[in-house]
């Protein structure tokens, strides 16, 4: 499975990025091939997992999304 990943459902996406870094993770998103982007709120990190979690929600169905997400100085995208 891809790092980080996503988990699809009709209006929202779950977040899912396993990393060492432990800072806030901060979390914006965009549809794709648009130039708007939103903030959504946090990811959690659980420490036992190594690994952040959770959700953008209020999604367009049907809809493709990209992400960034920023913890410290590390950052990643998917799609």
């Amino acid at each position: 499975m891809a790092n980080p990943y996503i988990v699809a459902t009709y209006e929202c996406a779950g977040i899912y990025w396993k990393t060492h870094e432990s800072d806030q993770c901060r979390v914006k998103y965009r549809e794709l091939e648009t130039n708007s982007w939103h903030d959504a709120l946090a990811l959690v990190y659980d420490a036992s997992d190594e690994e952040y979690r959770g959700s953008v929600v209020n999604l367009k169905p049907a809809t493709e999304y990209e992400a960034e997400l920023e913890s410290g100085s590390v950052k990643s995208r998917i799609k």
